[in-house]
């Protein structure tokens, strides 16, 4: 059983840790509006407004959402040559905190199991 509550731990731990990775790239804002996929790929040179952004877009992670900056005529990054956007590191937020819950029973959980089964051996002997 103990070996069990390990494994399913370790997966647990793993699948949230691949969740909460802290994402990088430029998403085009249209001022107010933004797409549904951001560029990941910094090409390494400076566009009309900012670092250069390309490669396939990708999908915004599941259950993240953009924030609209204070201006908007804000623009920190291009895409392709043309496109003003925004770094999504700076503008993305995704509901770690809502995995919490998750983690407390998980650690309830194993504290209980290992507490009852040090009782138990304290009384076998």
């Amino acid at each position: 059983m103990k070996k069990i509550l390990v494994l399913f731990a370790s997966i647990l731990c793993l699948v949230f840790s691949i969740k909460a990775s802290a994402q990088t790239g430029c998403i085009k804002y249209y001022g107010p509006g933004f797409d549904a996929v951001y560029y990941p790929t910094n090409l390494g040179t400076t566009g009309v407004f900012g670092p250069n952004y390309g490669g396939t877009p990708v999908s915004l992670p599941f259950g993240c959402w953009p924030t609209e900056p204070s201006s908007t005529l804000t623009r920190e990054c291009t895409i392709g040559t043309v496109y003003g956007g925004l770094l999504i590191q700076n503008h993305i937020q995704c509901p770690i905190d809502t995995y919490l819950p998750f983690f407390v029973l998980l650690a309830s959980c194993l504290g209980a199991g290992l507490v009852r089964n040090r009782m138990v051996v304290g009384f076998l002997h």
